[in-house]
């Protein structure tokens, strides 16, 4: 699990968070914005290896905002890819 602190407030973050997700090849599953939450998928289980990314918005302060990162490929942690989630996301902001 990696996060990025963002100095912009909980309601603008969420929709460039989705297009980074498409940008990226992602298929966008779910936009939970009560809970803060993207979750995107990649790949087909039977032709080609799986991977999930999990992005949850917090609120930290009024205009600070943390989003967590968690990418599953295949069931295990890749912290790779979520080091390049995290600079693709302070490259878009």
């Amino acid at each position: 699990m990696r996060t990025a602190l963002l100095r912009y407030p909980t309601t603008e973050v969420l929709p460039p968070l989705e297009r980074i997700c498409l940008k990226k090849g992602f298929k966008v599953k779910l936009i939970d914005t009560t809970s803060g939450k993207v979750i995107a998928r990649k790949g087909f289980p039977f032709l080609s290896p799986r991977i999930d990314v999990e992005l949850e918005v917090q609120k930290v302060d009024e205009f600070v905002t943390k989003v967590l990162v968690h990418v599953n490929n295949n069931g295990v942690e890749d912290v790779v890819m979520e080091e390049a989630f995290v600079g693709t996301i302070y490259k878009h902001f």
